[in-house]
């Protein structure tokens, strides 16, 4: 089959499936609706509607909350068309101040539908995010065939099609994640083509893989520390330190280049240069409570905010109270060192084997490990007080797990196979071993490594096509 004909038939057959995972998310059967990705959702459009509004890119609490609420609900009932400073209510100005919890790439795409469009955004970025993961398997499987053959690269195109935790963000929680993967895909892609062309217009492909990864830096900023962990594939690739440093140096510069409006924004309203968020020490300090530790600790999202609040400080997401944070988790590590090099070891098994969520609802499910130290008992005494019933109750987590773990097999095997590709292998890999690293060592939650999802999928491709089909033909001769 011709590779154009490949092309379509997976851009319509991911496109069809998105829809019809859409479809069982809409239809409720067996389906969380009520899950962090609807929160998540509900405040990025509701900041999306408050730029249209003429607030700004804000945060809402309290007052301000409800009455966003409130014109959000009636968006969605199409009882307002279009949102514009002169029909948007009068918001108490001590109830919202300007967001830099995250940053503004969904939140800007929900206003400019709603201001060129009308009507709810909702419908307009389920379909952008559809269209573009479905491109996204497309991108995919070129890449791969470039590196591993057509075989491989097709079978991880389907998997990245059928991929149930990429199909919940995409089709459902429609949060940040959904549409972080095409923008990943094209950075690696664009790496991979810069090193293997030979003239001298080649460093235009790394000037494209920081313009791809600058827009992902809009709508999370996880990954913007990626250049840093594809050094090692670029030094392999060419055994020269200068071209490694220099092209990445080169994708971080144009990344910070595309961010500037961002950091300029927050300079200009909070005299920082914040180009990603202003959350990282927050999200250090919350990360002390994941586990049993010897602080008290608790990660919750309410506490954080109860303690900022305490300390005199508006909000826990503001720089001023993340400076606070700083010290409280610099403080708490020098109390207690080892306190923190246990919560990342004991981190370790959710990277190995990560328990993605997919929106799966049974109704006999009834425990919940997913969320840390609940009556004082963490996810490992909710796993060993009732291992058996924990598989009953959690086997559609426990089978990503084992997929995600083969996956890791996979990868291993890969690079024993090609030691001599080991360069563009990393390369490859490189936006999920960023993700696993960081969150292993900050906070983790497993939503927050879908967009590099992709990544360990290839190792999956692999290892099935060593299993299967290398067999099939060692038992053909």
């Amino acid at each position: 089959m011709k590779k154009s004909r490949h092309i379509l038939w997976f851009f319509i057959l991911a496109l069809v499936v998105r829809i019809l995972f859409w479809v069982w998310t809409a239809s409720g059967i067996y389906f969380q609706k009520q899950s962090i990705g609807v929160d998540l959702r509900e405040a990025k459009f509701m900041n999306g509607y408050g730029i249209a509004a003429g607030y700004g890119y804000r945060h809402y609490y309290d007052e301000a909350h409800d009455l966003m609420k409130k014109v959000m609900d009636e968006i969605n009932a199409h009882q307002i068309h279009q949102l514009n400073s002169d029909n948007a209510p009068l918001l108490p100005q001590k109830y919202h101040y300007p967001n830099v919890r995250h940053p503004p790439g969904l939140s800007l795409l929900v206003c400019f539908f709603h201001k060129i469009l009308g009507g709810p955004a909702d419908p307009y970025v389920l379909t952008l995010t559809m269209i573009l993961d479905s491109l996204s398997a497309v991108m995919l499987w070129l890449i791969v065939e470039s590196v591993l053959g057509r075989r491989v690269a097709t079978i991880t195109c389907l998997a990245y099609i059928f991929c149930l935790p990429i199909l919940y963000h995409v089709a459902w929680a429609r949060t940040s994640t959904g549409l972080m993967g095409f923008f990943l895909i094209a950075t690696v892609g664009s790496v991979l083509k810069a090193v293997k062309t030979q003239n001298r217009f080649a460093f235009l492909w790394f000037v494209l893989a920081g313009i791809c990864l600058g827009i992902a830096g809009y709508f999370r900023s996880d990954y913007i520390v990626l250049p840093v962990f594809i050094i090692p594939g670029l030094l392999l690739v060419r055994k020269k330190w200068f071209y490694a440093l220099s092209r990445t140096a080169l994708m971080m510069l144009v990344t910070v280049a595309v961010l500037l409006p961002w950091g300029y924004r927050n300079h200009r309203i909070f005299n920082r240069w914040i180009f990603t968020s202003a959350i990282a020490p927050a999200a250090f300090y919350a990360g002390l409570g994941e586990f049993k530790n010897p602080w008290g600790l608790i990660t919750d999202d309410r506490l954080l905010q109860e303690e900022a609040r305490a300390n005199g400080y508006s909000h826990a997401w503001t720089p001023e109270a993340n400076d606070y944070f700083k010290r409280r988790f610099i403080d708490c590590v020098k109390q207690h060192p080892l306190g923190w090099i246990k919560s990342v070891l004991r981190r370790a098994p959710f990277i190995i084997a990560t328990p993605y969520y997919w929106g799966f609802d049974p109704p006999q499910r009834s425990l919940t490990y997913v969320k840390p130290l609940v009556n004082n008992k963490d996810r490992y005494d909710t796993l060993f007080d009732n291992p058996l019933n924990m598989i009953r109750t959690f086997w559609d987590r426990i089978l990503m797990a084992l997929i995600v773990f083969l996956s890791l097999i996979g990868i291993i095997v890969m690079f024993i196979t090609y030691p001599q590709d080991k360069g563009l292998l990393l390369i490859l890999i490189a936006p999920h071993l960023c993700a696993l690293i960081m969150h292993a060592l900050i906070h983790w939650q497993s939503r927050y490594t879908v967009p590099s999802l992709f990544c360990w999928l290839i190792g999956l491709a692999y290892l099935i096509n060593t299993v299967i089909f290398r067999n099939r033909q060692t038992s053909g001769n």
